[in-house]
């Protein structure tokens, strides 16, 4: 069903290396013009963790009240997001739409010939596993970093899929070839470059802005 998307990332990534000659590079240069054209499907994914952080104090309300009863506070707790026109499993959208991305780049490369032209990025050939175990482990740490600044590191409902996914994202670069752990650690750093460049994105930034609002409101007052 993706064979489509594939067939024109093959040719995206032709036509990159043709203009660069490497294919790491070309890449990281595909890697960036697929983030350009789900770039506003990012933009709407940050509002809505915004929304998250900003409910943040009601959600904690409920829980006080409704302590012990986990079933209470999860009714009124949807109920509140469904108020404000919110979904809580925003901070996982993009992550899965990531992921057709992800099989057509995979499928593409089990037809892409690499071997009649150079494919090697620095130290290690994009067509094998990476032995050094650098880009694994590069695509484990990147992925827990743009959890982290995202509500996926913030929420508790969301904690366990924060820890789990970087896992599990790490062991399977060591399973397939570098090209594909390339093309996850190039996803991951354009995301975290989108979260910091993007105003009120990052939960933490969020939050040091309105405790600083606050901040500036009670001095304003006492004057």
């Amino acid at each position: 069903m993706l064979k489509w998307l594939g067939d024109i990332m093959a040719e995206g990534l032709k036509g990159l290396f043709a203009v660069t000659g490497n294919y790491g590079i070309a890449i990281i240069l595909l890697t960036l013009v697929i983030r350009l054209i789900l770039l506003p499907l990012t933009i709407s994914q940050n509002r809505s963790q915004v929304k998250m952080m900003e409910l943040d104090a009601e959600r904690k309300a409920i829980e006080k009240k409704y302590k012990g009863d986990k079933n209470k506070i999860t009714e009124e707790t949807m109920a509140l997001y469904k108020s404000k026109g919110v979904n809580p499993l925003s901070g996982c959208l993009l992550m899965i739409i990531q992921f057709p991305f992800l099989i057509a780049f995979f499928q593409m490369l089990q037809h892409f010939d690499f071997a009649a032209k150079p494919g090697f990025l620095l130290w290690h050939d994009l067509t094998k596993v990476d032995s050094t175990y650098i880009l694994p482990i590069l695509s484990g740490v990147t992925t827990w970093w743009q959890m982290k600044i995202s509500t996926l590191g913030q929420d508790p409902s969301q904690r366990t899929m924060a820890t789990i996914m970087p896992l599990f994202v790490a062991w399977f670069s060591t399973k397939f070839s570098a090209a594909l752990a390339l093309y996850w650690v190039a996803t991951n750093f354009f995301t975290i470059g989108q979260q910091y460049l993007t105003p009120g994105a990052m939960p933490q930034r969020r939050k040091e802005g309105n405790e600083a609002d606050a901040v500036s409101r009670k001095k304003g007052a006492e004057r």
